[in-house]
């Protein structure tokens, strides 16, 4: 059985309520990044998981080794370290968030 770990709701809030609230956070998450940059990061999502799908590892969660083998090919293929710094970003936040939710 796989649990569950949800915040509980305090008894004085409605689902109402709390539904707004959550409504208001991705509604912030959202605004945090303008509209070309979460563009740009959902393609580097994409490309990093086509990557290690390709060759039969896990992109969530990546370990250590996936991701240092992942920047060599950049690397290799001439991919610039603005390029490379943002991908290792998009990786980074993605495990973080996984963890963040499993836990």
């Amino acid at each position: 059985m796989v649990e569950q770990h949800l915040a509980p709701v305090p008894p004085d809030r409605s689902l109402t309520q709390l539904a707004d609230t959550v409504r208001r956070a991705q509604d912030y998450a959202q605004r945090a990044k303008a509209p070309r940059t979460r563009r740009a990061y959902a393609t580097d999502w994409r490309h990093f998981t086509a990557w290690a799908d390709a060759r039969g590892l896990t992109a969530l969660p990546a370990t250590p080794e996936t991701v240092a083998f992942y920047l060599a090919d950049l690397a290799e293929a001439g991919a610039k370290a603005a390029t490379m710094a943002r991908r290792l970003v998009v990786i980074s936040q993605s495990s973080e968030t996984r963890r963040v939710l499993v836990a």
